[in-house]
């Protein structure tokens, strides 16, 4: 286990929807997985999202997505650096599967930016116990596009209709058939909300639910900003598959039917399970 939470930590996790964990990751996990984000930089393949110019240069803004499937390296972070561990105990869950993994890179100078939006509305699941732990792999603050999260807002019983990130990116046509309730401008009303963001050190950890409301500005700093993300499912989670869904995954791919727990070994494997008696107030 890379270290144990805190109640408190646990608490801010439930409360906010986010928990900030200072110093989760150490130098020998940072330095392989920067060697991995070099190897994205030279050989973007797969599942990848790739703007500005091609190649290292000033605005390029790139994300890659499922490379645990081929990538040895990956696969050994998901299942041995104890990321698993972190999530499973703020979630409270018995065990923890794991969705895929998701890389970021925006240059300096890059002008993407990612807005409002929140992870669950992307994704063919429903259930509350859905979580992500981001991991910046460089310096990260507001001006180097570190992630802005309203505390609270995954308490807010809504799944707001997703949009589309990159107007003119033809991969996300499926998002045209989402249905539901548009999300309100957070952007024009930040001074109503409780807005987390936080500059973080290479080997911080934040955790965060796919409920909770989140964005990240573009990059106007002169460093860049490299993070990891890996997307986890908690016991409550059930397949639904739907036209508005992520389709990077499908029904043919599975043996459990929509409706269904997610629990497919292969597809969404065990990664973490809770060894240790659940705390009960009570007793």
């Amino acid at each position: 286990m890379t270290r144990a939470l805190t109640p408190r930590d646990i608490d801010a996790f439930q409360r906010d929807g986010v928990v900030l964990i200072h110093g989760a990751f150490g130098p020998e996990w940072l330095s392989r997985l920067r060697a991995i984000v070099d190897s994205i930089l030279e050989e973007p393949g797969g599942f990848i999202s790739d703007t500005g110019d091609q190649g290292r240069g000033a605005g390029r803004a790139l994300d890659a997505r499922y490379l645990w499937r081929e990538n040895d390296a990956v696969r050994s972070f998901v299942f041995d650096s104890g990321v698993a561990d972190l999530v499973g105990q703020a979630m409270g869950c018995e065990e923890l599967r794991f969705y895929f993994d998701h890389w970021f890179v925006k240059e300096p100078g890059a002008k993407t930016s990612t807005p409002w939006h929140q992870d669950v509305s992307y994704w063919p699941f429903t259930g509350q116990q859905i979580a992500s732990l981001w991991l910046p792999l460089t310096e990260v603050d507001r001006a180097s596009s570190g992630l802005e999260l309203v505390k609270g807002s995954h308490r807010w019983g809504k799944c707001y209709k997703p949009r589309r990130f990159v107007a003119s990116d033809q991969k996300s046509d499926w998002i045209h058939d989402a249905e539901g309730e548009t999300l309100p401008d957070i952007e024009a009303e930040r001074d109503r909300h409780d807005i987390f963001s936080e500059p973080m050190q290479p080997g911080d950890a934040l955790i965060f639910s796919a409920w909770i409301i989140h964005a990240a500005p573009s990059n106007t700093s002169e460093r860049t900003r490299a993070a990891v993300s890996t997307r986890w499912l908690g016991d409550d989670v059930r397949w639904r598959p739907h036209p508005a869904a992520d389709p990077s995954i499908r029904q043919e791919d599975l043996s459990i039917a929509p409706g269904e727990l997610a629990r497919d070994d292969d597809v969404f494997p065990v990664v973490w399970m809770r060894t240790t008696p659940r705390f009960d107030k009570q007793s």
